[in-house]
């Protein structure tokens, strides 16, 4: 009897140690269970916590390890992938943003130029009836350059195509106002030789040059701005690696493993101090950022004010009407008539002219003031672009900084629990190191300094754009080539562990896509029991199940062992 309370004991000692799970000698199975879900095979993993002499990055001291030189170097690859995909996922985004902000003005301001071909047209019609309906093509023409013109498309400047515009019309009005006599073309040429100094449509001409020129311009160089900083996005996207900072990902996201803490996240100043070493090139670039953010805003409340470009274009009609109407005074009538003929010589007379051109004298005033009233606007207006325009603006503000708060907000304990969180050793509260222990080397990449001077390029073609259209000059308004580069991506980093594509622009992120094994390419399967091995030896999932099968059986057998032994000792 006395034998067999001894071997209760020697037992209750025994199987203490099974399962046991502290820090100094933790329980593996949590980490099988997590290195499985990783897609790999869990013969990787220690059954029971080992010393850890082998590893290389994750800390050896405080106890025993759950972790392999061989799952240190798993963890490499998915720390890099973790990395560049989160970054890239952020950078494609902001990208995202901006193209769709380029396309909803680019639109916007097209429309207002459609429209304001559309509103001449149908107040034209009404008031110089069917003189407009045989003469409508001159203002088609015109509204197509104009079109050109701000999309960069043409080879003349906004004098030359208000110019052209009424040299046609003064031809055509002094014509049809003196229809007895019949004239050449040579005539007809004559004719508006000296429009500057007979200024027939009086300063009209010129006050639509100003205005449509200052417009357009501003107009172009905010979508421009807007399009032309897509490459700056690519250039940062494309610098940004894991390479350099690859062991402290490790530490920051892998190394809790090795404790059992699988499910334990980085305290939120350990992975700060992380990613700004990671970052801290791009960093570099925010200064000239946010000029350009700046400059981008300004070029904004320039169009939506003082330039405001919808008042501008839903009243041009309206001035070339009172242009037309200018002509049709007495007094310039009869100047203009005396010059031409003065200088170009009396036409041959043919018939007797109409008493009037387009407008009949007694209803010229109600016309007059019916032009005054500029047709309604679409649904979408300046206004309503603006609340989207300035939530991207505000996104966008220091976003290159603030890139470190942005990936570790999704990874991250919350700041509100200092000490419940991994701090690159064990569970506990994190200081930053004083001897730049997370630092990074800072040897500025080409792609970062090309990308810092092509913002710098940006800036200048903000103000260049902005000088011609506040003082009247003329400008190259040139085209880009970044069309529809939302829908195609860059892959990000340089092939170290990167999530990258292959050589077009953008990374498109799909939350719900299923994980793939960057090592064997294999579909991440929620179900453990269709896990395949991709561990070092090429271990199967019948191994793996062969594994557990053992386990269990030779528990089993020893407690039957057991059982029948207390059942012999007891009489």
């Amino acid at each position: 009897m006395v034998s067999f309370y001894v071997f209760l004991v020697v037992l209750a000692t025994v199987s203490s140690g099974f399962g046991q799970d502290n820090d100094n000698e933790p329980s593996c199975a949590t980490v099988k269970t997590a290195y499985r879900q990783k897609r790999l095979t869990d013969s990787d993993v220690p059954q029971w916590a080992v010393k850890g002499d082998d590893l290389r990055i994750c800390p050896k001291d405080n106890g025993k390890q759950c972790c392999s030189q061989q799952m240190e170097d798993r963890f490499a690859v998915f720390a890099s992938e973790d990395f560049d995909k989160a970054v890239s996922s952020k950078v494609s985004e902001m990208r995202r943003q901006f193209h769709l902000q380029e396309k909803a003005f680019n639109a916007h301001f097209q429309s207002l130029i459609k429209e304001s071909h559309e509103s001449l047209d149908a107040y034209f019609k009404k008031v110089y009836v069917h003189y407009y309906s045989q003469n409508s093509k001159i203002f088609s023409d015109f509204y197509a350059e104009l079109m050109k013109y701000y999309e960069g498309d043409s080879s003349s400047d906004m004098k030359t195509i208000l110019n052209k515009l009424f040299k046609i019309l003064m031809q055509k009005m002094f014509q049809i106002m003196h229809a007895r006599f019949q004239f050449s073309n040579s005539y007809l040429e004559c004719i508006p030789k000296h429009m500057d100094q007979l200024k027939p449509f009086g300063n009209y001409p010129e006050t639509l040059t100003s205005e449509l020129r200052s417009v357009l311009i501003f107009a172009k160089a905010l979508t421009k701005a807007l399009d032309d900083v897509h490459d700056v996005f690519i250039m940062l996207e494309n610098s940004i690696s894991s390479k350099d900072c690859q062991d402290q990902l490790i530490k920051l996201k892998y190394c809790s493993w090795c404790k059992a803490l699988t499910s334990l996240k980085p305290c939120h100043q350990f992975c700060m101090d992380v990613h700004k070493g990671c970052l801290a090139d791009i960093a570099k670039v925010n200064n000239q950022w946010q000029r350009y953010l700046a400059a981008v805003n300004e070029l904004f409340e320039k169009l939506s004010g003082v330039y405001n470009i919808e008042i501008i274009l839903s009243k041009a009609h309206i001035k070339m009407s009172f242009a037309i109407m200018n002509f049709q005074e007495p007094t310039v009538v009869k100047a203009v008539e005396e010059r031409v003929f003065q200088v170009c010589g009396n036409p041959e007379l043919t018939k007797r002219s109409t008493d009037d051109f387009f407008l009949e004298g007694n209803n010229r005033q109600r016309r007059e003031n019916d032009a005054a009233l500029p047709k309604k606007s679409a649904d979408v207006t300046l206004e309503s672009l603006k609340t989207d325009f300035k939530a991207v603006m505000k996104m966008a503000d220091n976003f290159w900084t603030s890139l470190p708060d942005m990936l570790c907000s999704d990874i991250a304990a919350e700041k509100n629990k200092p000490s419940e969180c991994w701090n690159g050793a064990s569970k506990g509260s994190y200081s930053s190191p004083d001897d730049g222990e997370n630092a990074i080397e800072e040897n500025q990449a080409p792609s970062v300094l090309k990308a810092s001077e092509k913002l710098k390029n940006i800036v200048k073609m903000i103000e260049e754009y902005s000088n011609a259209a506040v003082y009247g000059d003329e400008i190259n308004i040139v085209t880009t080539d970044n069309e529809d580069d939302d829908e195609s991506g860059s892959g990000s980093g340089d092939g170290s562990g990167s999530s990258g594509g292959s050589g077009t622009n953008e990374i498109p992120i799909d939350a719900d896509a299923t994980p793939t094994d960057p090592i064997n390419g294999v579909d991440n399967l929620d179900n453990d029991d269709n896990v395949v091995g991709g561990g070092v030896g090429g271990n199967t999932q019948g191994q793996s199940r062969n594994s557990a099968s053992q386990t269990v059986v030779g528990a089993w057998l020893f407690y039957s062992a057991i059982l029948l032994l207390c059942s012999s000792l007891v009489p």
